[in-house]
């Protein structure tokens, strides 16, 4: 009897001790939210883009347990398919994609993305045309026979590759071959002389273009003003200037289109976290814009510039800070 009493209380004061630590010790741990944060391809302007970002935001949200984490991706299509599945939250995306994944319109026919909502604009991408020197391709009238990249399958690029093609009067059947390749793959397959060209994406300078530009195998052709006139007609794209300067060695103007890009949220998404991302994001466009050009055009007034009528819709979370800044915002935009 002696012997289990002893037992008894050797077993309290160790539960004893034990609770005491427990109750002393300082957390080293807590629970997290993760979030992933789809981009596109590592030779374009999303990857950096998006990198920096989930850095920022985890860091400065890191006391609150959430933890976000960029990843490459297929690019615009996949990231909305991302957020109608609920992989993701956020994410970026071209405007005339998120456009067509809420109206359920092409490569979203009869499955409308209904959680897509809008965290701010972003940059405008320049549609580039990179070709080696050795295709003799000097317009898009010229692809006709050649082996070109579109970009990876389903993203934004291959769509808009079809649309500047058409301009003029070229269609993917009309090519020699096509590839399903991110840019940088397509600068290396220019190199190895298995491609003739290829249509880039982002905010110049793109790292992929640099590299075409700085290994000598190619450069950027314009576009002609009736090209640019039939794409403006769609609505989504605008003239714009590539200035001297913007590749090495490039020494005279180059006239392409753009159209802006998105950074897209889930309605899902709860309203104190959009708030928090948003106001982190703008607090320190400053430091944004030093790390990375694709974040210069950003206009903390104009934080929905450009999707006035696109028909889609903001996150109550980040019309909330805007509104605090005394920022209008448009009636269209609010749910």
């Amino acid at each position: 009897m002696k012997k289990t009493m002893k037992k008894m209380g050797l077993l309290v004061l160790c539960l004893s001790f034990l609770l005491t630590v427990l109750l002393v010790m300082p957390p080293t741990s807590q629970a997290r939210d993760f979030y992933r944060l789809p981009t596109a391809s590592t030779g374009g302007s999303y990857y950096p883009m998006g990198a920096l970002l989930a850095s920022l935001w985890s860091d400065k949200l890191k006391d609150k347990g959430i933890v976000i984490t960029s990843q490459s991706s297929g690019g615009s299509v996949e990231n909305c398919n991302m957020l109608a599945s609920g992989e993701a939250l956020i994410g970026m995306a071209a405007l005339d994609v998120a456009m067509g994944a809420h109206k359920g319109k092409g490569k979203f026919s009869g499955r409308p993305v209904k959680n897509l909502r809008i965290l701010s604009v972003l940059f405008p991408t320049y549609q580039s045309w990179g070709v080696t020197f050795k295709s003799g391709i000097k317009t898009m009238a010229d692809m006709k026979g050649k082996r070109i990249s579109v970009g990876k399958a389903g993203a934004a690029t291959e769509r808009n590759a079809r649309e500047l093609l058409s301009a003029a009067g070229v269609t993917f059947d009309d090519l020699a071959k096509k590839e399903y390749l991110g840019w940088s793959q397509s600068v290396q397959a220019m190199k190895d002389r298995k491609l003739d060209g290829g249509l880039f994406q982002g905010a110049p300078p793109t790292g992929a273009l640099v590299d075409l530009y700085t290994s000598k195998t190619g450069h950027v052709i314009p576009l002609t003003d009736g090209e640019i006139e039939k794409i403006e007609a769609g609505g989504v794209m605008y003239r714009v200037v590539l200035k001297p300067g913007t590749y090495p060695n490039q020494d005279k103007p180059i006239q392409t289109v753009a159209r802006q890009n998105l950074f897209i949220v889930s309605a899902d998404a709860p309203d104190k976290l959009v708030y928090s991302l948003t106001k982190i994001m703008y607090e320190n466009l400053k430091y944004l814009k030093r790390a990375y050009h694709g974040f210069k055009p950003i206009d903390p007034n104009e934080p929905f510039a450009g999707t006035y009528n696109s028909g889609l819709k903001a996150h109550p979370g980040g019309i909330k800070y805007f509104q605090e800044k005394g920022v209008k915002i448009p009636k269209t935009l609010i749910p």
